[in-house]
């Protein structure tokens, strides 16, 4: 039972931060100092981290702020209409569909063996898989390698 993290990109709440201190210091005015707390915000987000473990039939995860949880699921594998497992430039992307109409994607988790873990829980749970752009999991490249 492997626990898979992921964390935002840094560089890009970063900028935006930076971009809106610039402005908050150039623009003058009555309310500038509002524009301090789009900055607050990033920093902020900058610090958001995913975690999600499967446990049988369940996947539970948690969205934290450093150490404070702000969310926590857990979707049973009834709740999933469909799975699609992606293979991009650099790593691979998971995303299920909820059979209420929401979607769950996981990608950069570490390790980077959570998609196989994923697509192991969508064959034992018998959810349709549909693979795009030329995804294979392990398990037929181990077969064809025979």
């Amino acid at each position: 039972m492997n626990v898979y993290t992921a964390s935002e990109g840094k560089m890009i709440w970063l900028a935006l931060a930076l971009l809106t201190l610039l402005n908050s210091i150039i623009l003058e005015g009555r309310w500038t100092f509002l524009l301090y707390l789009p900055f607050l915000l990033f920093v902020l987000l900058s610090f958001i981290r995913y975690r999600f473990q499967i446990k049988g039939d369940v996947i539970s995860f948690t969205i934290s702020l450093s150490s404070a949880q702000l969310l926590s699921r857990e979707i049973r594998a009834e709740q999933i209409k469909e799975a699609y497992f992606i293979k991009t430039t650099r790593s691979h992307v998971v995303v299920f569909f909820l059979k209420k109409g929401f979607r769950l994607k996981f990608s950069r988790f570490q390790p980077e063996s959570f998609h196989e873990d994923l697509y192991a829980f969508a064959e034992r749970q018998e959810i349709l898989i549909k693979h795009l752009n030329h995804y294979e999991p392990s398990s037929i490249k181990k077969e064809d390698e025979s």
